[in-house]
């Protein structure tokens, strides 16, 4: 059985961000994939998708102290929000979302995540 639901831990954000990110997983509830806040989530003992302000040298200290702490226990995706992206590079497995962020270009974006990192296959649309 695939897993439908992923929480989200984020890193860095300031009010507004969080205000998309809970609109987001709001309205992601019922949705297949579903997101929640890990803050939610009484099962997870690890987020799997970590959501980091990459503009902020505190978040990404944050975050990269959460990867070694995890390291080898899970598989968790890094979705990285930053003012100029970088251009693709196959070896690089993190993922990008330009800001500011907005509800559409977030949901978008975590959809992707789970379907390249964790082979979520979405339900067929009839």
């Amino acid at each position: 059985m695939t897993k439908e639901i992923f929480s989200i831990a984020s890193i860095g954000f300031d009010e507004r961000d969080q205000n998309v990110l809970l609109t987001v997983t709001a309205l992601a509830k019922n949705r297949k994939p579903g997101f929640i806040l890990f803050e939610s989530s009484p099962t997870n003992k690890r987020a799997d998708i970590l959501l980091v302000d990459a503009d902020k040298p505190e978040a990404v200290k944050r975050w990269t102290s959460y990867l070694k702490l995890n390291e080898g226990k899970a598989d968790i995706s890094s979705l990285l929000l930053c003012a100029e992206p970088p251009p693709p590079n196959a070896e690089d497995k993190n993922h990008y979302i330009k800001k500011p962020m907005v509800a559409t270009r977030l949901m978008a974006a975590l959809e992707e995540t789970v379907i390249a990192d964790n082979k979520y296959t979405p339900p067929q649309v009839f």
